[in-house]
């Protein structure tokens, strides 16, 4: 969920997956109904849909300060960026083929976008790292995260060349260098863990 879409506080962009559900295995075929929708919150009714027969299961949704949509797909294994208007811009990963090599993704969770063109992928439920690409989309670099349990969502501090990266399964959030992938230390402890005191 996007709020502000298109600049406008009332809008509200969803990226759904029209009842598909995760399973084990990827779906092969392409979802055909719409997954994104533009719901007007001051009236309460939706403006428009559109990204039919674009993904299998979508995950990650993206909106970066120019407007372009990044969305992932775990079971087609890709990134995308799409304008504002829903053409597609730009892939990156193998589509169809889980990777553990550095141009392919193995169901990539979400995306966080530089303000310099590169920008980085979630790639956490097979493999436990960030994957940056240049604003080309060709791989830079594998962020390694040793000892995660599916990097989940991602946040960029371009100021700081952090990632917050969301370690699920370990309940914690994971501070890492954008550029070179160490863990940075912040006060005593490496990153942070939730619990539910």
């Amino acid at each position: 969920v996007h709020v502000g879409y298109g600049g406008d506080a009332s809008k509200v962009l969803i990226f759904h997956r029209a009842g598909r559900v995760m399973e084990a295995f990827d779906h092969a075929d392409k979802i055909e109904e719409d997954v994104f929708v533009v719901w007007n919150a001051a009236d309460g009714k939706v403006e428009r849909s559109f990204g039919a027969g674009m993904f299998s299961l979508p995950h990650g949704l993206t909106v970066d300060r120019d407007g372009d949509l990044w969305c992932t797909d775990v079971d087609a294994q890709q990134a995308y960026r799409l304008s504002e208007d829903g053409d597609l811009q730009l892939v990156v990963g193998i589509e169809n083929e889980r990777s553990h090599d550095l141009g392919g993704l193995c169901r990539p969770t979400e995306v966080a976008v530089s303000n310099y063109g590169h920008f980085f992928v979630a790639d956490g439920y097979c493999n436990s790292r960030v994957v940056r690409f240049d604003e080309f989309g060709d791989p830079v670099a594998e962020l390694k995260l040793p000892g995660a349990v599916v990097a989940h969502s991602i946040i960029l501090d371009d100021c700081l060349n952090t990632l917050l990266v969301a370690d699920r399964e370990n309940g914690r959030i994971r501070v890492v260098d954008a550029y070179d992938g160490t863990e940075q230390v912040r006060g005593r402890a490496i990153g942070f863990a939730l619990n539910a005191e």
